[in-house]
């Protein structure tokens, strides 16, 4: 199984939690790819379960990419060892630091410009 993500642009990607269910002696792989231009793989940082410990999760750590969608997308790929109801994936949570505030404007400002000036002036 595999699925695109979309984090945000300029964000600092930290960390990925895989929850699953395995019950199985085998083990399930997950990993978050960077992905070129034509789709190659570029970067992938991955992680397995444990099997056989039920309903769980375990922690993927990045080095700190930072997105930069002019060079490059994001998938999530999932792996079971097998198939059956032993092993099943519930979810992901990507982990990232947000852009700062200094350098994020909306696209759309609230008020309009008498909001992007009262916002620079604080």
């Amino acid at each position: 199984m595999n699925t695109p993500i979309y984090p945000p642009q300029g964000a600092t990607l930290t960390n990925l939690r895989v929850f699953v269910y395995d019950s199985s002696a085998q083990a399930s792989v997950a990993e978050i790819c960077v992905l070129g231009i034509y789709g190659s793989v570029v970067t992938a940082w991955y992680g397995v379960s444990s099997g056989s410990s039920g309903f769980t999760f375990f922690d993927i750590p990045i080095d700190n990419h930072v997105v930069d969608y002019s060079d490059f997308s994001y998938s999530i790929d999932w792996a079971p060892n097998q198939l059956g109801d032993t092993m099943m994936v519930c979810g992901f949570q990507l982990f990232y630091t947000p852009v700062t505030r200094a350098t994020y404007m909306p696209a759309v400002p609230r008020n309009g410009p008498r909001a992007i000036a009262a916002h620079l002036e604080r």
